[in-house]
């Protein structure tokens, strides 16, 4: 339970579960409401596809962030080291974990989203003009 209490008072978790909420929602909307018109969006395909991209790297950034407060705790001379390092270093990697979970899901909903738009661009490419 103390391991999941970590996890959440992790800054960086939440940042990746934000960013990645907003992004799916933006997704999903665009593939199940949005019409062709693309104005209504929000966030755009390019700006989505960068907020995913960041994902893994916040990813990163909590590890190191978290393997640096290890090491500094090892320094300082506090509990047992072996335990000490271990979680520390477990922890640090639960944001690497997270940041990769969460980008997967996200390049899939990407994925659709643009077929979902160039079908529709089809569709009304398609359709005959009226008096013809």
């Amino acid at each position: 339970m103390t391991d999941s209490i970590s996890i959440l008072s992790n800054p960086v978790i939440w940042c990746i579960f934000v960013m990645a909420v907003a992004c799916y929602y933006s997704l999903l909307h665009g593939i199940f409401f949005t019409t062709a018109n693309t104005e209504q969006r929000f966030l755009t395909l390019d700006n989505t596809q960068t907020l995913l991209s960041s994902l893994p790297l916040l990813g990163l950034l909590g590890t190191i962030v978290g393997l640096l407060q290890t090491f500094a705790a090892m320094a300082r001379g506090v509990g047992n080291q072996a335990e000490l390092m271990s979680s520390g270093i477990a922890d640090a990697m639960y944001t690497t974990e997270m940041g990769l979970l969460m980008v997967i899901p996200g390049w899939l909903l990407l994925y659709q989203q643009r077929r979902s738009l160039e079908r529709r661009s089809q569709l009304i490419t398609a359709e005959p003009t009226p008096g013809n």
